[in-house]
């Protein structure tokens, strides 16, 4: 009732971080902080990040690895006319712009959806941006992973998966995903929207092939992956939700990242892909950047230097009373073998000094 009656009232939405914009459409301020500069992170850290890109992107394409970063769209790109008129231009710098810019001088490649979604804003039959949805909408997603597929087919040269659809469901409806940022203030009614009928989509492999597929990102990606979506292009897909919460078969499950052995998860992967909304864009590559870096373009880019490295970590661990001590106590709290706890602490021991 509290909450309703705020946004009832007062247009003011009791969810952290979410802003009433114009004519109802809901947006994180998040968005809105970095289409207007508020969030710049300087042409500085721009240009350090994009340094170690481009050398990690030089390294994987001389394993025949694909790097790519993808920009998703941002609602306050998209609907800049639907922002309060309190938010202020502060900048006419902007995280999106600078990356996009240095990215492509570096000759680094990528997508953009930003533009992409903008360019069919007018022609689309369905929504690409919900009115109370902060993500893509489902249909909009959906026509990015296609773009995505058909983009690693032309450039691996191999024939992907077919995505498709022939019919849409037939009753208007508004997804949970194309509502979520409503749900999440709790309201008593729903707010009026626009109902949309989504297609029914069809995946045929017909003997096509499936790339191995790393995609680092935020909740743009984990939305399509946990759907199952990445399972119907892709063989063994992983994902790595800001580069903390791994998910891949090929460390059997999840595992935090300070847990795993980076490189060697890496090297099971023909594409690692980079994705970034606007609303991310403040902490981006996620340190992505600094731990691949350090893995490959570095003396660590040497296997033997790198267990050398790991074994004599764990020496110290192991010839340390208080620091085994310390590690005996986590990995019983962990249910994890002390030796096993061990070569987790020396893994991440070694991750934070490239940091």
């Amino acid at each position: 009732i509290n909450n309703q009656l705020y946004y009832s009232i007062l247009d003011i939405a009791k969810a952290k971080g979410v802003v009433v914009g114009k004519n109802g459409y809901l947006f994180e301020e998040t968005y809105i902080n970095d289409y207007l500069g508020a969030s710049f992170v300087g042409q500085e850290r721009v240009k350090d990040v994009v340094r170690r890109l481009s050398a990690i992107d030089s390294i994987f394409e001389t394993m025949n690895k694909t790097f790519v970063v993808v920009f998703s769209p941002g609602k306050a790109s998209f609907y800049p006319e639907f922002i309060p008129e309190q938010f202020k231009r502060v900048n006419d710098s902007t995280n999106y712009k600078s990356y996009r810019q240095a990215i492509l001088q570096a000759g680094i490649p990528f997508i953009d959806f930003n533009s992409y979604f903008l360019s069919m804003k007018s022609s689309s039959r369905i929504p690409l941006y919900p009115k109370t949805g902060i993500h893509w909408s489902d249909y909009g997603a959906i026509l990015a992973m296609d773009s995505i597929n058909t983009y690693l087919g032309q450039v691996r040269g191999y024939d992907p998966v077919e995505l498709y659809w022939e019919e849409f469901n037939q009753n208007d409806s508004v997804s949970d995903i194309d509502a979520d940022i409503e749900y999440g203030m709790n309201l008593l009614f729903s707010i009026d929207k626009p109902r949309y009928r989504y297609p029914l989509v069809k995946f045929d492999d017909n003997g096509s092939y499936r790339p191995k597929v790393m995609v680092i990102g935020d909740s743009f990606y984990r939305n399509l992956f946990f759907r199952g979506v990445s399972d119907k292009l892709f063989d063994n897909p992983g994902f790595g939700y800001y580069f903390k919460e791994i998910h891949s078969p090929f460390i059997g499950g999840v595992n935090d990242v300070n847990a795993i052995d980076v490189r060697g998860l890496l090297d099971n992967y023909e594409v690692i892909m980079l994705m970034v909304s606007e609303a991310t864009m403040l902490n981006f590559p996620y340190d992505f950047d600094k731990i691949v870096y350090g893995l490959y373009c570095t003396d660590l880019s040497d296997p033997e230097v790198f267990k050398v490295r790991v074994q004599q970590m764990e020496n110290n661990i192991r010839n340390s009373p208080e620091w085994l001590k310390s590690v005996t106590e986590k990995a019983k709290a962990n249910n994890k073998s002390v030796d096993e706890m061990i070569h987790i602490d020396a893994l991440y021991m070694i991750q934070q000094q490239i940091n």
